[in-house]
């Protein structure tokens, strides 16, 4: 069916139960056997830790408080067809906060709450009595300005200073209905790529060095969640993820 979706976003990339292209199975306007279906919704996401590497560095030398924290909020559109097929797209905001050592420092930095989008697609491969079994894929990018930064907890320039994320994510996932709730068990592989330009590692480590490119550390995360039909038009989601990275998800959409 053919959805659109509002969602509010804040981590990375949100997988989903596979039953998504199908939920809510009624429509408010449309009749659950039309083809073409609409929905509208919120979906909030907050990570709390996913750990990074400078990009090209071995793992074996990742300090342990090389963490990047942020959440986003979305409005989002989507598109299904035929309950199978899921498309979608997503404008919002995100905010962004990272630890970092630098040199013989540690280096915080937080960014404004700026602008970010999102597109994907979800498939729901095979459906077998009440058990189902899907794959999604998605992209992400945001360009925040840089709100403070701080240098061993002493104040530093904003001036001069961009921040720049992005992800990619597949997934694949396992549902299966149990009366109005679906819980879900999947994996996602994920590469996280955040970009930061300041002064600052000018200042600590010399003039070819305004700019580091992090990549997330550990690529694969276990995914769990559960789906709530709360009524025929209503869906309910709640999604948790970890090892790649720790965060929760929770999202609700009407459908039309």
């Amino acid at each position: 069916m053919f959805a659109v979706v509002f969602c509010a976003h804040g981590y990375g990339l949100y997988m989903g139960n596979p039953y998504l292209p199908e939920y809510p199975e009624q429509g408010m306007f449309l009749s659950k056997d039309f083809p073409i279906g609409v929905k509208a919704g919120y979906q909030g996401v907050l990570v709390y830790e996913r750990r990074l590497k400078l990009r090209g560095s071995s793992i074996s030398t990742i300090p342990k408080r090389e963490n990047l924290k942020y959440y986003q909020n979305l409005a989002m559109v989507s598109m299904s067809l035929y309950d199978r097929v899921e498309l979608y797209t997503g404008l919002g905001a995100s905010q962004f906060f990272q630890e970092s050592p630098v040199d013989f420092s540690i280096l915080h930095t937080m960014s404004h709450d700026n602008f970010v989008w999102e597109a994907g697609g979800r498939v729901l491969l095979i459906f077998w009595k009440s058990t189902a079994f899907g794959a999604s894929a998605g992209y992400q990018r945001a360009s925040p300005n840089m709100a403070w930064t701080t240098v061993d907890e002493a104040p530093g320039t904003t001036s001069n200073s961009k921040l720049s994320y992005s992800q990619w994510q597949v997934a694949l996932s396992l549902s299966h209905k149990l009366g109005v709730i679906s819980p879900y068990i999947g994996g996602a592989y994920s590469y996280v790529k955040y970009k930061v330009k300041t002064p600052i590692f000018t200042d600590l480590l010399g003039e070819n060095n305004s700019s580091k490119t992090y990549e997330n550390k550990q690529k694969i995360s276990l995914v769990v969640g559960a789906s709530l039909t709360a009524t025929e038009v209503i869906n309910l989601d709640i999604e948790a993820k970890t090892f790649g990275e720790k965060s929760l998800t929770v999202m609700g959409c009407i459908r039309f």
